[in-house]
């Protein structure tokens, strides 16, 4: 329902209310905002919710209030980091789901780590059933945004699949490889290969992983440690490739360009060109 002072006020669970607020005009009205915000999320983190569809609701209700809310204080000009100082009560109750919480705090110590990347690939949820943090992570894995790149994962494997099994002597590289499960698929292909696979990633535990996944298959890989940036300066000087594989990387870059020279090297025609 809308009531008199243009909010939008909605029953997300037994006695909670999410309100989206319209444009905020003064700065007692963005205090208003952030206040509502926080206390609609400590009254759901406080209550058990089970497994019925009430917990999955007042998820949704409050990843949309709390995005709205943030999105309107960027509008009305606060920083980034006053608007995560002052919604901080709300993100200790997002922190209650494992996933929301290596997200806040990236323990590798960068953004969209190869760990993080397995967890989305697995989809398991690894809160505490049954409580709110639980149901917005299994919201969060279960979202679009999500599947998404799973169905991404699988259309690189497609591409490499094609890659190794048209040709058995074909030049690959990964860039910003990470834990390579979009290789996983492909092993059983690889007994007779002949040519070369390359992995690129600048975090050293990734490319171990990454080994310990190829190994069984096949020794026709080496490793390119190190920033993607220089090492694609490195290889753009060498042999070309006929598949280049560069999953979610652009959105980390820079200087998109250098990147773009190297996957101009491949063998053959432009739909070998992956990048997703």
């Amino acid at each position: 329902m809308t009531n008199s002072n243009h909010r939008h006020v909605e029953t997300a669970g037994p006695g909670i209310e999410t309100v989206l607020f319209g444009k905020i005009g003064t700065d007692a009205e963005a205090q208003i905002r952030v206040s509502e915000t926080n206390r609609s999320l400590e009254e759901a983190g406080r209550r058990f919710w089970g497994d019925g569809p009430a917990g999955r609701m007042v998820a949704v209700r409050l990843l949309e209030q709390f995005g709205a809310t943030a999105a309107a204080l960027e509008a009305w000009g606060w920083s980034a980091e006053r608007i995560q100082a002052d919604l901080g009560p709300s993100r200790q109750v997002f922190a209650t789901s494992s996933f929301m919480r290596r997200c806040q705090q990236w323990p590798r110590g960068y953004a969209g780590d190869f760990e993080t990347i397995e967890y989305l690939a697995g989809a398991i949820n690894n809160s505490v059933p049954g409580t709110l943090g639980w149901h917005l992570e299994e919201t969060l894995l279960q979202s679009p945004v999500v599947r998404q790149h799973r169905n991404k994962l699988n259309h690189q494997s497609r591409e490499i699949a094609h890659a190794v099994m048209t040709s058995s002597s074909a030049r690959v590289l990964s860039m910003a490889c990470g834990g390579c499960l979009d290789w996983v698929p492909v092993l059983p292909y690889l007994k007779d290969f002949a040519g070369e696979i390359v992995l690129n990633d600048s975090d050293p535990s990734a490319l171990e992983l990454a080994e310990q996944r190829l190994r069984p298959a096949t020794i026709r890989y080496r490793l390119a440690p190190g920033n993607v940036l220089r090492v694609a300066k490195r290889l753009a000087r060498g042999p070309r490739f006929n598949l280049v594989v560069a999953g979610g990387l652009f959105d980390y870059l820079t200087d998109k360009a250098l990147v773009f020279r190297l996957c101009a090297r491949i063998r053959g025609s432009p739909r070998q060109l992956r990048v997703s």
